[in-house]
């Protein structure tokens, strides 16, 4: 099974085989945690909202494609909920908590200095319009190509490497504002 690419598991996983789902799991469920977590801030929430990707894995297994790559068609899902979830916090007037970010994504700063970079990051992540925060958490905290990017949200390659690049543009400029004014305050 460690040797099976994503897809032969899924497909194997499809089939009946439930270790092929277990080894999916091992493989993709920190990662899926980590992009609700840098996302919402909230670590119960990033939690549920795993389980629920690996879920709604579970009921489609029959519907997976296996041309189309494991990974594409999991964050897929996992973006879904993501849009799902936001769009209830809005709803409910909730504000983005990124108090448990810190502690959760990073074991252990090396020092003040990296640590408040750090939450200066997940603050201007936070920030971003939706479009370009998708795009990054895919592309930097996920290691999805633009390709695959593009798969996962519907849209062009070309649109995925924009998006790209305006976010990374606005993150530069939003850090160097928040740096300068902490910096500053001190």
């Amino acid at each position: 099974m460690k040797t099976a690419s994503d897809e032969e598991l899924m497909s194997a996983y499809a089939g009946g085989n439930t270790a092929a789902f277990d080894e999916l799991f091992a493989r993709h469920g920190q990662k899926v945690y980590n992009l609700f977590l840098r996302a919402l801030g909230n670590a119960a929430t990033a939690s549920d909202l795993t389980q629920e990707t690996f879920l709604r894995v579970v009921t489609a297994r029959e519907r997976y494609e296996p041309a189309r790559t494991f990974s594409s068609w999991l964050y897929t899902i996992a973006m879904n909920l993501l849009r799902d979830q936001i769009r209830r916090r809005k709803r409910q007037g909730a504000t983005e908590d990124l108090s448990t970010v810190d502690s959760e994504l990073s074991h252990a700063a090396p020092d003040e200095e990296n640590a408040e970079r750090l939450a200066a990051v997940q603050k201007a992540v936070q920030c971003l319009p939706a479009e370009q925060r998708e795009v990054i958490l895919l592309a930097k905290y996920q290691a999805l190509s633009y390709a695959e990017i593009a798969g996962v949200l519907g849209i062009s390659e070309t649109a995925a490497k924009q998006r790209a690049y305006r976010a990374l543009k606005t993150l530069r400029e939003c850090m160097a504002r928040e740096w300068t004014h902490s910096r500053g305050k001190s």
